[in-house]
Order: structure tokens, then sequence, then C-alpha cells
């Protein structure tokens, strides 16, 4: 069985009641309600002071994070090595031969004999241009810009036979 409630609500308690109706219990009930009205004006000013600094640490948060990913995501070029002889292809070749490997290497199934043609015969600074003139790129789907060696190690950093082709295209930068 379910116990019965009574139906009235209020104090159940006559000695409550009584003390409750009394000026000392009236004052009592009087001096909580300004207790409680001024815990809530402390709580209100808090809040007012703390919000603006909230809000103020997200954005600037938000913001340095942003610059953060731009940094980290920028191109660096690679400078040439005046020690080996100088590029064997122009600015143009290296821009048309980082289109088409890129071209290779993009979407599902990248083709390590196409990167392969279009790296054979480079010297190491002919290499260094191919590399600035492909810059970072995006990958199919989705994911981080990378650039050609990241590109590389992605596509091909897992099967040993397509590295070895790649090291024989290119002899010393793999």
């Amino acid at each position: 069985m379910k116990p019965v409630l009574p139906k009235n609500k209020g104090l159940r308690n006559p000695a409550v009641a009584a003390v409750a109706s009394s000026p000392e219990g009236q004052k009592v009930i009087a001096d909580a309600m300004k207790s409680a009205q001024k815990n809530q004006d402390a709580a209100r000013e808090v809040a007012v002071k703390v919000i603006p600094l909230v809000v103020k640490v997200i954005v600037f948060g938000g913001l340095g994070y942003w610059a953060y990913t731009l940094w980290k995501g920028r191109f660096e070029k690679r400078g040439y090595n005046n020690a080996y002889d100088p590029s064997n292809i122009s600015d143009g070749e290296a821009e048309g031969k980082a289109d088409a490997i890129y071209t290779a290497m993009y979407g599902a199934g990248a083709n390590v004999d196409a990167v392969a043609a279009q790296l054979t015969g480079l010297n190491y600074n002919a290499w260094i241009k191919v590399y600035n003139a492909f810059g970072n790129r995006e990958p199919f789907g989705f994911g981080a810009a990378m650039n050609l060696n990241e590109w590389i190690a992605d596509q091909f950093g897992g099967d040993d036979d397509d590295m070895q082709t790649l090291r024989w295209a290119l002899p010393g930068v793999f």
C-alpha cells in the first residue's frame, strides 16, 4: 500500500507555525531573506566581473589558436645547396613536375611509376625546385595540407618496393 500524504502543505508543526508567526520569528525570516538577497547580489556582482574575463579569454584564446594553426601549417621553402651542381630544370619545368606528381598521388591509389618518372634525372637542386614548387597541397577528402616529402611518406611509406622505386629514380633523397 502506498502511504497517504496529507493534502495540505505548509507548516505541519504547530510550534513551528507559532514561532514563525511571532514577531521574533518574522524578524528571523526577514533577516534570512535579507541575507539571501545579499548573497544573490554578491553572486551577481561576481558574475558581472567574471563574464567579461571569460569572454576575453575565449576571444584571445581563439585568436591565438588560429594564429598558431596558420604558423604551424605554413610552407617553408628549402634553400639551394651551392656545393652541388645548379638545377638542371627551369622553374616552369619544376612546376609542371610538381603538378604531375600531385596528380599521380591525389585520390584513391597513388601511381609510383608516374611519380618516379617525374623524379628521374633530377639533381639535388632540381629536387629542391620541385619541392618548393609543390608547396603544401590538400589531400583527398580531409586532412591538413602536406609538403612533397609528407605526401610521398603518406602514399608510399608503407610499401618498401615503392620506396625503393623512388630511391632508384632519385638517389640520396629518400
